[in-house]
């Protein structure tokens, strides 16, 4: 009865230990009305240029230097507004996505790169359904 329980034990003081050790704060976090790295255009005309602002911010104690946009097609374009964030900053990212060509359910991303080693690259994510 003695080994069960210390075996039980064991097992809860593991799992509370794992717990803890994969939970970490986030590095750079969205301050947008979506709460995640997403906007979803919905129903928009084909040939519209679209625009959205993305609000991040640097929840590190250091200062976060962003290296790189990488739009994952051409109908994107992306600025950013610093690449510096001192600990607590803040910048905005712009996506413009330009729908010509484009025809139904449309996802494309822009890709954020950063010096930081635990999340060196952030995704965004921008959805629309493009209508004739």
């Amino acid at each position: 009865m003695k080994r069960f329980v210390f075996a039980l034990i064991l097992l809860v003081v593991s799992f509370c230990t794992l717990g803890f050790a994969q939970e970490k704060s986030p590095i750079l976090s969205p301050e947008d009305s979506q709460g995640q790295f997403l906007w979803d255009f919905g129903k928009v005309k084909e040939g519209e240029v679209l625009r959205h602002e993305f609000i991040l911010k640097n929840s590190r104690p250091l200062t976060l230097k962003i290296a790189n946009l990488q739009p994952s097609c051409s109908c994107l374009s992306a600025k950013i507004k610093n690449k510096e964030l001192p600990p607590q900053g803040s910048t905005v990212l712009t996506i413009s996505f330009d729908t010509k060509g484009e025809f139904g359910p449309v996802q494309q991303f822009v890709y954020l790169q950063t010096d930081n080693l635990d999340n060196p690259v952030l995704r965004y994510i921008i959805k629309a359904r493009v209508e004739k």
